[in-house]
């Protein structure tokens, strides 16, 4: 005879085993699993949902059906990168990017804390649903706690499943569904056992449709957060200043993520050290500190009083200077001011004077602003991997030549005068005489040149000349008849040594009519601050300059360079390669090896700003 179990051992079985699955099918309700199909009472539909979890269970997501992504609200039309998602999914066979195994894996690990430190490139993370995809995440965790404990009560054999918690519901074996287990005992005690086992059958075969919603609302929350991921991966390479998508594309298809970061950091020499030099300064300064209120008086080392005490302990903050708080102006004072001036682009000489005190004078949350707009402008193309050309910094004022991607040469430069008039440029006032921001090529280099006064300029010359008529004969000017009747005389000055273009011109076409040159007045270039020009550049140590350029260009024409000078005409040389120049307005940047330096605003271009306005007023020349 054989032998059925008590009801009182199926009683156990349930409270032993029911309780702790009823309270993990409470948790999947509040989790809100209703992809899945409605529980089906039949035994057939059990058998269904048992094969389908024993399938689904060792594939889990490891990859997508194309159709769990056509309702992702990613790839809806609204959607800045639904396109890009959609399509890495296709060259990938659907497979997920950033999810392995229903889980985040290294990849997507890697990206998300890029993405939280884009912060230390001065980049806006709110536009990255970074709440929104740590609620996926955790939400992903409790989805796999929750079929790890299914797991334990569910095999994938379902034999075994009804052999252990059904051996008398189930008809599968005839040993227990054989007419002897009937005449063994009567109707009401089988009743009592079936209904028994039919009850404890039932609820884990419930557990089992369960664990089907539960891997169903896995698959499309592990989905969305993949497709948010990969979004965000095409948006962070927008942000550092990657426009070609198809590159990101590439990138992303690759097991890991090494040649996308590569992508997307650039590789100007300028951009790390800024970088630091921003993560510093926001980790130091947690909470922005108060404009320094300092008095126009010059403090020398020996000196002693109140603002001493303000400017240790603004300068301690920035890690420059690092003794004694106390009132008195040290030498460790000194030393500390000379890096801070450094550090500015001033004159090094450890005096709190005129021009250190306005740098002090400046917040740290302004300085944080610096950095984060020269940043801005240094991830952008084309200064995010320059590899031939010359950038002229306004408010640097000097000249880098970079070759093979390496600045080769810097040169000193005087700019445009920041006073003066006003006019309105691209909707915005623009002093006439400030050098404007432009990017063209260098077509031309003119040994001996002249120098063709302007209306502006000559109305000046009248008023420094003072009337004296042998002024203009002095300084070499020479006057040709107008070309209409009733117009202004046009004026130009002889190639020579009071020539205000000096030895050498490089022209480039813009339509500011600006250009590079020498000039005879280089004392100036001692100055820390070089705003003195009327909107051209002049640059120290031209001669040198149009050499290399020459050299670079593989032109003949340097070797004629001493004949060139000592003609009393110009000499036009055209470059067989036009190199290009970049005029920028760029508040931070480095000396090149490695030291950051925080200019002074000398359009006042960033007064109540927080953007660089340059793209809006480049004036570009299309080659």
């Amino acid at each position: 005879m054989v032998r059925l179990p008590s009801i009182s051992r199926y009683k156990a079985n349930a409270r032993i085993i029911l309780f702790p699955l009823l309270l993990v099918l409470m948790l999947v309700v509040t989790m809100g699993t209703g992809y899945g199909e409605a529980w089906c009472a039949s035994s057939t539909g059990h058998q269904e949902k048992r094969g389908n979890f024993a399938k689904n269970l060792s594939k889990c997501v490891k990859e997508f059906p194309q159709k769990a992504f056509l309702d992702n609200e990613i790839l809806t039309p609204d959607n800045v990168y639904g396109a890009e998602v959609l399509e890495l999914y296709r060259r990938n066979g659907f497979k997920p990017v950033f999810v392995s195994n229903g889980r985040l894996n290294e990849n997507g690990e890697r990206l998300l804390e890029r993405i939280n430190s884009l912060v230390f490139d001065g980049i806006d993370v709110k536009y990255y649903s970074l709440n929104s995809i740590h609620r996926k995440i955790a939400k992903i965790r409790i989805l796999n706690t929750i079929l790890d404990q299914l797991k334990v009560y569910i095999s994938s054999e379902p034999k075994i499943f009804i052999k252990r918690f059904c051996p008398v519901y189930c008809p599968e074996y005839p040993e227990i569904g054989s007419r002897a287990i009937r005449v063994a005992f009567n109707a009401n005690d089988l009743q009592e056992h079936s209904r028994a086992a039919h009850d404890t059958c039932e609820v884990f075969f419930q557990v089992i449709s369960t664990a089907n919603k539960t891997l169903s609302n896995l698959n499309r929350t592990a989905s969305d957060l993949d497709a948010a991921l990969i979004a965000n991966a095409f948006r962070m390479a927008r942000d550092m200043g990657v426009e070609n998508k198809e590159l990101v594309l590439d990138a992303l298809s690759r097991d890991d993520l090494d040649e996308f970061f590569k992508l997307i950091e650039p590789q100007c020499v300028h951009y790390a050290p800024l970088r630091e030099a921003l993560k510093s300064l926001m980790k130091k300064c947690g909470e922005p500190t108060e404009e320094l209120s300092l008095s126009d008086k010059t403090l020398r080392p020996g000196k002693s009083g109140r603002e001493i005490l303000l400017i240790k302990k603004r300068l301690k903050v920035e890690g420059f200077y690092d003794g004694e708080l106390n009132s008195y102006f040290d030498q460790e004072l000194k030393e500390a001011v000379k890096k801070f001036q450094y550090a500015h682009g001033l004159r090094v000489d450890g005096i709190i004077g005129r021009e250190t005190k306005e740098a002090l004078r400046m917040p740290l949350w302004q300085e944080i602003e610096y950095l984060k707009l020269a940043l801005s402008e240094f991830r952008e193309e084309p200064l995010r991997d320059l590899k031939e050309g010359i950038l002229i910094n306004i408010p640097q004022f000097q000249l880098e030549l970079y070759s093979n991607g390496k600045i080769i040469e810097r040169h000193k430069v005087i700019v445009g005068k920041a006073g003066g008039k006003k006019k309105k440029l691209e909707g915005k006032l623009v002093g006439i005489n400030q050098t404007p921001v432009l990017e063209s090529h260098i077509t031309r280099i003119v040994f001996k040149p002249r120098w063709y006064v302007n209306k502006r300029i000559l109305k000046e010359l009248e008023q420094e000349s003072q009337g004296d008529p042998e002024y203009y004969r002095r300084q070499g000017f020479v006057f040709l008849p107008p070309r209409k009747p009733g117009g202004l005389p046009r004026v130009y000055q002889k190639p020579g040594e009071k020539n205000a273009l000096g030895l050498v011109k490089f022209e480039f076409p813009n339509r500011y009519q600006v250009y590079l040159h020498d000039t005879p007045t280089k004392h100036l270039f001692s100055k820390s601050t070089r705003a003195f020009s009327h909107g051209c550049i002049r640059v120290e140590n031209a001669l040198q300059l149009a050499r290399k350029l020459l050299e670079l260009d593989g032109n003949a024409a340097i070797r004629s360079i001493d004949k060139y000078l000592k003609r009393k005409n110009p000499t036009y040389v055209k470059l067989n390669h036009p190199i290009p120049i970049y005029v920028r307005y760029i508040p931070a940047s480095t000396d090149g090896e490695g030291h950051v330096i925080i200019f002074k605003d000398v359009y006042g271009r960033f007064k109540g700003k927080d953007k660089v306005d340059n793209k809006t007023m480049i004036c570009r020349i299309e080659w």
